[in-house]
């Protein structure tokens, strides 16, 4: 007897077997199960229980001190490897990268092992030091916003240099301009410029966040309660309301009027795009690219569930696909790009 009938109720009894298996439970149930801190029956927001089933409360005044200290070390993270790959492109035109590394090893091992210090922090201000654990800027562990510093710590180096891949379509080795060879110190100087300012729409998207986090945590009425309210900021950021993104849009196009075009050099030759691609394209998807990568940075160390694919360019379009990205629930997917430092 064929139980045709019944085939889709055992399909999605199983469906959320499993999902309870991978989850630790199955929020909405009514039950509070693994990875849940309360379940209230429901996947409503504002009731006390979050859609995700977790107790909504305002955090005290010390956990949003720790989450706006920490935003605040993410984004220094995301500068220094910035910084790093300005030196690395540069250092590698010039010939001059340290021993046998290539620039891809460069990008790597110079942004972790000028980030160290950086970590390092993070690592205090969650837990203080054996010997002075007073130090900490998180006594209390925020009840959401919050990752441990290691996840921290490699999402923000990685998607970091993810940044830069998406930028320069091809990789690093094809793209670096060779400055040793006469007549190439306008290209060398406008790839340096352009991977600088690009890096700055980047920023501009982490400082727009934070600048809504840092308020919405400590408003007196209606503050943040859940990591949901948190995500809100995301669409708040969309707007731009100081100008920051739109101001680093503009300075790539500028830079490449007054520094390559104005000297001959074709964006093709520096960025590995197509020679039939404007800059105002490019300074355009700089912009997309940054929200992918702030929306990834700003998901897996503070624990968010932002649709990242639909916020960067508001299409689910797998421009901002999730292969290869840190999990907000801190396991870190290794690959090329993905490297640990």
């Amino acid at each position: 007897m064929r139980l045709v009938g019944l085939a889709p109720i055992f399909l999605t009894t199983l469906l959320l077997a499993t999902s309870a298996i991978a989850s630790g439970g199955v929020c909405g149930n009514n039950v509070v199960e693994l990875g849940e801190t309360c379940d209230d029956g429901n996947h409503a927001n504002g009731d006390a229980c979050s859609s995700r089933c977790q107790v909504e409360a305002s955090q005290t005044k010390e956990q949003q001190k720790c989450i706006v200290v920490l935003n605040g070390l993410t984004t220094k993270l995301v500068d220094t490897q910035a910084q790093v790959s300005s030196s690395c492109f540069k250092n590698a035109g010039r010939k001059k990268l340290r021993g046998d590394q290539s620039l891809s090893d460069c990008l790597v091992i110079e942004g972790g092992r000028k980030s160290r210090s950086i970590a390092a922090r993070i690592k205090v201000a969650q837990d203080g030091t054996p010997q002075f654990p007073g130090r900490t800027k998180c006594p209390e562990t925020p009840n959401f916003g919050y990752a441990d510093d290691e996840v921290i710590a490699a999402a923000a180096l990685a998607e970091a240099r993810a940044f830069l891949q998406k930028l320069i379509v091809a990789t690093p080795e094809e793209i670096v301009v060779d400055s040793t060879v006469p007549g190439n110190k306008y290209a060398a100087l406008c790839q340096l410029l352009l991977l600088k300012t690009s890096d700055q729409v980047l920023r501009s998207q982490m400082k727009e966040f934070a600048s809504c986090q840092k308020r919405l945590l400590g408003a007196s009425s209606g503050p943040a309660v859940s990591a949901e309210d948190l995500e809100g900021c995301f669409a708040e950021s969309r707007t731009d309301a100081k100008g920051r993104v739109e101001k680093a849009r503009a300075r790539i196009e500028r830079i490449y009027d007054r520094k390559c075009s104005a000297f001959d050099v074709g964006l093709n030759e520096v960025m590995g795009v197509s020679e039939e691609q404007p800059i105002s394209v490019f300074a355009e998807d700089a912009v997309v690219a940054g929200r992918c990568t702030a929306c990834r940075i700003l998901n897996a160390t503070e624990g968010l569930e932002q649709d990242c694919d639909f916020w960067d360019d508001e299409a689910r379009n797998e421009s901002c696909a999730e292969e290869g990205m840190p999990s907000p629930r801190g396991a870190f997917v290794d690959g090329p790009i993905f490297a640990r430092f």
